[in-house]
């Protein structure tokens, strides 16, 4: 009867837990060595979220912070609300995302945006190495040309296959590691540590909906400035490993 009363009391506990702030299916990619412009460097062990980020996401970074209609967050501007392309809407002083569009990748978010976002998450923006060594597979890499392919159509939406918009993330076949649309659908902004002005350039990489197959290639260079907005930018967010959970990988 004891053991019996305990699960039940747990289960309520858990009931009453409140949900988790952000939750999103994480890969775990292992770090390791390997050649990246030119030089042999180490990359550390890190997580990083299965899918880019949705609309049905951010909406509730939104509505968690309770930023209103203006899109504004501690002085600047996180997302286009005068953009049509914007697929979220504000109405009953809260955020939503547009009918069928909860499980696309949330765009029109400028760099500001996604790192306000993924601090809310308690994780951040992949640098260019880090974005560079998951999009390639990490240690299980095969060196595609695309993100898990040598041919894009598998795995991405792009200019040639895509009718014109982007589309639900995880659609397409996924990586080595298991990640999905790290080439095609929406480029993703990458952490810039050294960014000091609004003129300064942030990269965002993996090409898109958009444009043709060469800027969805894992070696393609794109960017613009904090600032920017589209609607074909979008972000994925990794977290840390602990350093004793580094032990246990290798």
């Amino acid at each position: 009867m004891n053991r019996i009363l305990l699960l039940l009391l747990l289960s309520l506990w858990m009931l009453l837990l409140p949900a988790p702030l952000f939750s999103q299916k994480r890969i775990l990619v292992k770090g390791g060595e390997w050649l990246f412009s030119g030089k042999q460097i180490s990359t550390q062990s890190f997580r990083i979220t299965k899918y880019e980020i949705t609309n049905a996401q951010y909406v509730r970074f939104l509505n968690n912070k309770k930023i209103g209609i203006d899109g504004i967050y501690e002085g600047r501007q996180l997302i286009n609300t005068h953009s049509e392309d914007l697929q979220l809407e504000f109405t009953d002083n809260a955020w939503a995302a547009k009918s069928g569009r909860e499980d696309y990748p949330m765009v029109m978010v400028s760099y500001y945006g996604a790192v306000d976002f993924c601090k809310w998450a308690k994780g951040m923006l992949p640098d260019y190495e880090q974005w560079t060594y998951a999009a390639r597979g990490g240690r299980k890499s095969k060196n595609y040309t695309y993100a898990g392919s040598n041919r894009l159509d598998e795995v991405g939406w792009f200019k040639e296959n895509c009718e014109g918009h982007a589309h639900e993330v995880g659609k397409k076949q996924p990586n080595e590691l298991g990640i999905y649309d790290m080439s095609g659908n929406a480029w993703e902004w990458c952490r810039n540590d050294s960014l000091k002005a609004e003129t300064d350039f942030c990269l965002h990489m993996g090409g898109s909906w958009f444009p043709g197959e060469q800027p969805g290639r894992i070696s393609a260079y794109y960017g613009n400035t904090p600032t920017h907005f589209s609607n074909s930018v979008g972000f994925r967010v990794i977290f840390p490993v602990a350093k004793r959970q580094r032990h246990k990988e290798t």
